[in-house]
């Protein structure tokens, strides 16, 4: 290929990957900001089996809370936490994907 070739299908390159990547930002989903809060600890004395969603983890789990359910990041049960916090992360991808999938730029030109 020609040098002025490379360079234009790099340009090219670049230009893409930069609309892909603020496409993907855009269009992200937001997380419920419940999602990215730390398990509450109430006044209660009781303990109760609460789900949280684990940031770090990138997915929900089970733990004993100490305090009165439905405060902070704390679900009654798994389904209600993946599908307030996990679908998130999902539909992110699928966005990231579509986005990559239907992104187009015109032909190149030799010059």
């Amino acid at each position: 290929m020609k040098p002025k070739m490379q360079l234009l299908c790099a340009v090219a390159l670049v230009v893409l990957a930069c609309i892909v990547v603020e496409t993907a930002r855009k269009e992200r989903p937001s997380m419920p900001r419940r999602c990215r809060l730390r398990p509450g600890q109430g006044r209660c004395r009781a303990l109760f089996d609460v789900y949280f969603y684990n940031n770090t983890r990138r997915r929900c789990q089970k733990f004993y809370q100490q305090g009165c359910p439905g405060e902070g990041n704390g679900f009654s049960d798994m389904e209600e936490c993946q599908t307030t916090c996990e679908g998130n992360k999902n539909r992110a991808i699928l966005k990231i994907l579509y986005s990559i999938k239907y992104a187009q730029l015109a032909p190149l030109q030799e010059i």
